[in-house]
């Protein structure tokens, strides 16, 4: 899946990078700081059925389960944000 910004929205990140606190001083952690409702939103539910899902009111804002977050040693995960593509070896 490839997500790209409004410029306007990009504009407005990039204009706060250097401000912005990072509790990980990494991307992710700039992501977190910058979308602040971000820990509090609706847990995405990807097997949940179609029909069920479309019987809910939209939330403003969902996010993955932390157990995306697991160890998945000896995998390549490659995350692209924005611009650059980063490459972790586990």
């Amino acid at each position: 899946m490839v997500v790209e910004p409004s410029e306007s929205l990009f504009e407005d990140k990039m204009s706060k990078v250097k401000t912005l606190q990072s509790y990980t001083g990494e991307d992710q952690g700039f992501l977190n700081s910058y979308y602040s409702g971000f820990a509090n939103a609706h847990v995405f539910e990807p097997n949940l059925p179609i029909d069920i899902r479309n019987s809910k009111p939209i939330p403003e804002m969902e996010r993955l389960s932390t157990l995306y977050n697991a160890d998945v040693a000896n995998k390549v995960i490659v995350i692209l944000h924005f611009l650059f593509l980063v490459v972790f070896y586990l």
